[in-house]
């Protein structure tokens, strides 16, 4: 029997958990400071940059606070009301535009520390998701935990495509190359495999039907080989 959206669904949601949990302590242990090492005396650009922020930060809330309290003490008249805000405006453009300027030497070592670490944990999720499905079999933690399986044309290739390349792959490549293209192609893919799942007669995704591949519950594999349906039978004439 084809298993549903929601057993589906929920059964990557507990494997991408199990794999960023692994990841993430990989990156705490040991990839942060990888990270960091490649940047020259990154701990005190980093705490200078830091305070660089906390600065800026401080002086807008000012601004803002000092702003407020003009707008009390102007009460109702629109012309004190209309320049308290023209001098809050210019006051926040000085501060963008000093910011800017305080910022710009941290902008590369910190930019790099943080595309650093965004690439670490996108190749390894890529390369532990694919090391441990094709480890499992296909048989991850989160489908024995809700009971699924695959069936079909299940092979080493097969499962990584599935798994990784066409599941996982595409979206996170297209949120490096632009975050709300990924987002939305992600978004509209688990819309799609809703719709499909739900209501077609096969229960199969758009990469179940190109690997020939179905997602059963546990125990009903075996009774599936492929998509391909019986062939007619033939019927004999004189």
């Amino acid at each position: 029997m084809n298993a549903g959206f929601f057993k589906r669904a929920f059964s990557t949601l507990l494997d991408i958990v199990l794999v960023i949990t692994v990841v993430a302590g990989s990156y705490l242990l040991l990839g942060q400071r990888v990270i960091q090492n490649q940047i020259p005396n990154f701990a005190i650009v980093y705490q200078n940059y830091q305070e660089v922020v906390e600065a800026y930060n401080t002086d807008l809330a000012n601004a803002k606070e000092d702003y407020n309290v003009a707008l009390t003490l102007a009460g109702e008249d629109e012309d004190l009301q209309a320049q308290a805000l023209a001098d809050y405006t210019s006051i926040v453009d000085r501060l963008n535009a000093q910011n800017q300027l305080d910022i710009a030497p941290f902008n590369t070592p910190v930019l790099k520390y943080i595309l650093n670490s965004v690439y670490f944990f996108v190749i390894g999720y890529l390369l532990l998701t694919g090391i441990y499905t094709l480890a499992m079999g296909g048989k991850t933690v989160g489908r024995r935990m809700l009971g699924v399986e695959l069936a079909g044309a299940v092979n080493p290739v097969s499962i990584l495509l599935h798994d990784v390349v066409l599941k996982a792959f595409v979206p996170l490549f297209l949120m490096i190359v632009n975050l709300g293209l990924g987002l939305m192609v992600a978004a509209i893919g688990l819309m799609v495999d809703a719709l499909l799942i739900n209501g077609r007669r096969q229960n199969g995704t758009l990469r179940d039907m190109i690997l020939k591949i179905r997602v059963v519950n546990a125990g009903t594999a075996e009774r599936i080989q492929t998509y391909r349906p019986n062939p007619p039978k033939q019927v004999l004439t004189e």
